[in-house]
Order: structure tokens, then C-alpha cells, then sequence
């Protein structure tokens, strides 16, 4: 009996000298640095607040500032043609954070991927344009005349969808002549006058296409919408930021976004020449050009959410997903963006 009563404080004092060896930042239990983080954007001028943070270094910074004294999580950034990829990426576990329009998000959780909507990035002006002599408006185009966009479901897809709808009373009137390209592989189609007769696209691939003699504006993207909406949003991997060392990082990862907003719009009122100069570079563009694409009307930076219950009722119409499913996923998961997404 002796023999138990002096165990039992040995016990005591073991167990409480582990929990103190636990792998740990000095944090307690506000959760360690993850290794990395994985994120991963497209093509195009939506995406200008993630390339400042690029440049700019601005994650980094936060995140060493979040997890001192311990190292700060990697920042490994990517970019992919399309949001199906960034899916495909995050399913396998090689993705943390992707940017893509609502709709693929839509379609990815009415399939039950799971995955989180976090923040909004941009809205833009999208359109469907031609160089094609003949092509004046939605009516010209003829069943052999072949639409580039960047994927079915995508938001470009979503949005010809509604205006085919509108014109025609039939969402899926031009599906069977959609062609799946990027943007960069789209423009380059387009141009060449042969693949394609006409590319729905976004800046500055838009911008591009309307600058080629015989630029034409077949559809605008509000116009077919009926309003103002968000373009590109920031999803999370499915069960990412569950974990505090990967809330932590969500936070930082905001507060640098926020900065590299702020730094988008004074570029765009003409201010930070300096970042605008390599922002130049980084886009492979010359100044006057990225300045004139810069000042183009419907080009706005921001983290509000706005028309998701618009495509959610739509995609639901057209047979692209189950509403009722997805506004039940949104409700938990997500549900300042069905609060925040009336249409405007």
C-alpha cells in the first residue's frame, strides 16, 4: 500500500513534465505554425491584389509577425487555367487557399467538396467579344461558331447561360459550341481568326480583344447578370482553418490582403508609381496600357460577397446544381455570404 502512495505523485509529476515537452510556438494553445501555405490564383487583372501581396511581400510579413518568435509558415503560390484544377489541387491535399469565381464554387459544393468560401477579391468587367467580321450581337452567332471560355460551369459559362435564357428562353442554346480554353490560350485563338469566333473573357484578355481592329462587344457581363456582382472569391480547402495554428494563418493572411487591397486602389487613383512600375513588369505590359486597363470602368477591389443567392437560383433553374442543397451548406459554413450577396 506504501509502495501506491508514493507512485501515484511520481505519475503525476511525469505526466505534467510531458505535457510541457509537447511540440508547441510558445503560444499555448493559440496552435503552432503550420509548414506552408499553399495558394493558388489565375490569370488576369482580378487577381491584382494577390500579385501586390507578391511583390510586395506583404503575407510573408504578417506571418512572421503572427508567429513569433517561431518561423513563419512557407508561402508556396500557384497559378492554374481554371477552378477545376484548383479542386483537383485541393482534393489530392496539395492546395490550402484558391481564388476562382462563384460559380465553379457553387458546382464543387453541391458535389460535396466541402470546401469554404473566406473572402471576397474583385468584381469585373467581363464580355463576350469577336474580331469576326459579321458578328454584331448574340443573333449573328451561327451553330458552327465555336465560344471560348475557361471551363462548363465556369463563371463566363454561367453568365451566357442567363442572357441565352433571357433572349432566347433557353439557358443551354449555345453549350454545344463551347470550347474549354484560358484566358491567355483563348485571346491567342481568338486572334488567330481560325478555332474560335468568339471568346467570353475578363481583363486584360478583354481589354486585348477589344483593342484588335474589328474588336466587338458581343455581351457584357452586368448586362447579362442584370446588376453588379462578385467576380473572384477566396475558398479554403475542405477542413482547412480548422486547426488554430491554420486559423491564425487565415487571419494574417486577411490582413495582408486587406493591405494589398488598399495598395490596389491607390494604384488605380494614380497613386504608388513605384509599385505600379513593377506592376508593369510583373504583367509584361507597358505603362500607358496597364493604366488604361486599370481605369476601365467595372473594375473594383474588395472583400464584400455579392450574387450568390442570383447564381444559386439560376444554376439551380438550369439544372447545373440543387439549390436547396447548397444554400443549406452555405448556411453553415458560410453564412455571411447569403446575408451579404443580395443582388444590387
Amino acid at each position: 500500500m506504501k509502495k501506491s502512495h508514493v507512485l501515484l505523485p511520481v505519475l503525476l509529476i511525469l505526466l505534467v513534465l510531458l505535457a510541457g515537452c509537447t511540440p508547441g510556438n510558445g503560444q499555448g494553445d493559440q496552435g503552432a505554425a503550420p509548414g506552408a501555405v499553399r495558394i493558388a490564383e489565375q490569370h488576369g487583372l482580378a487577381y491584382l491584389p494577390l500579385v501586390i501581396m507578391q511583390v510586395e511581400g506583404l503575407l510573408e510579413e504578417e506571418l512572421r509577425r503572427e508567429f513569433a518568435p517561431d518561423p513563419a509558415p512557407a508561402v508556396e503560390w500557384r497559378r492554374t487555367g481554371n477552378a477545376s484544377a484548383i479542386r483537383e489541387a485541393m482534393l489530392a491535399g496539395h492546395l490550402d487557399i484558391g481564388f476562382m469565381g462563384i460559380p465553379p464554387y457553387l458546382i464543387g459544393v453541391d458535389r460535396g467538396t466541402g470546401w469554404r468560401v473566406f473572402t471576397g477579391l474583385s468584381e469585373a468587367p467581363l464580355g463576350l467579344v469577336t474580331i469576326r467580321e459579321g458578328l454584331r450581337s448574340l443573333d449573328d452567332l451561327q451553330p458552327r461558331d465555336r465560344i471560348a471560355l475557361p471551363q462548363p460551369g465556369s463563371i463566363q459559362h454561367i453568365l451566357l447561360a442567363m442572357a441565352s435564357e433571357d433572349r432566347y428562353g433557353d439557358p443551354r442554346r449555345f453549350d454545344d459550341q463551347l470550347v474549354s480554353m484560358g484566358h491567355p490560350e483563348g485571346l491567342t485563338a481568338l486572334l488567330a481568326g481560325r478555332d474560335v469566333a468568339a471568346q467570353f473573357t475578363a481583363p486584360p484578355f478583354l481589354f486585348s480583344a477589344l483593342d484588335h481592329p474589328g474588336g466587338q462587344l458581343l455581351l457584357e457581363g452586368r448586362q447579362a447578370f442584370g446588376g453588379s456582382f462578385t467576380f473572384i472569391i477566396g475558398v479554403a480547402a475542405p477542413g482547412w482553418g480548422e486547426k488554430p495554428g491554420e486559423a491564425r494563418l487565415e487571419q494574417a493572411f486577411l490582413r495582408a490582403l486587406d493591405q494589398a487591397i488598399d495598395l490596389a486602389r491607390e494604384v488605380q487613383a494614380g497613386e504608388q508609381q513605384t509599385l505600379f512600375r513593377a506592376l508593369s513588369r510583373v504583367y509584361g505590359v507597358e505603362e500607358p496600357v496597364l493604366r488604361r486597363q486599370l481605369d476601365y470602368p467595372g473594375q473594383r477591389y474588395g472583400r464584400e460577397v455579392r450574387g450568390f443567392d442570383r447564381f444559386i437560383g439560376s444554376m439551380d433553374r438550369y439544372g447545373y446544381l440543387q439549390g436547396e442543397r447548397v444554400r443549406d451548406f452555405l448556411a453553415g459554413a458560410a453564412p455571411q455570404v447569403l446575408q451579404t450577396s443580395h443582388d444590387s
